[in-house]
């Protein structure tokens, strides 16, 4: 899936460059609407689940995680993921990398 693009934006064309290479700098931002994530959000239900968004949230520096949503989607990497298991392994167990890769609603169980 990490090779799978996010977003797909539709052109006529590709801009090019006076040498004839992609003009990365004229392409089109995607619009915000086609960026609506593929579930809604669910908040956390449960005590652990409400400790595990707030974990991800520190370590995404992001304002919102839902149960569903996704690690690397919500702009975590490698480095942020090691991150994300010692704060987590600080608070209760070992979790390993692998997953991370998953929404939070698994990982209590």
């Amino acid at each position: 899936d990490y090779m799978v693009p996010a977003v797909w934006v539709a052109l006529e064309a590709l801009p090019l460059t006076p040498n004839g290479k992609v003009d990365r700098r004229s392409l089109p931002d995607p619009e915000p609407q086609r960026l609506q994530p593929l579930h809604r959000f669910v908040a956390p239900r449960s005590p652990v689940e409400c400790q595990l968004t707030e974990i991800w949230k520190q370590v995404l520096r992001v304002e919102q995680v839902g149960i569903y949503d996704n690690f690397f989607e919500l702009g975590g990497d490698s480095i942020l993921s090691i991150q994300n298991c010692v704060a987590i392994a600080s608070s209760w167990v070992a979790v390993h990398t692998q997953s991370i890769c998953s929404s939070i609603k698994p990982l209590p169980n």
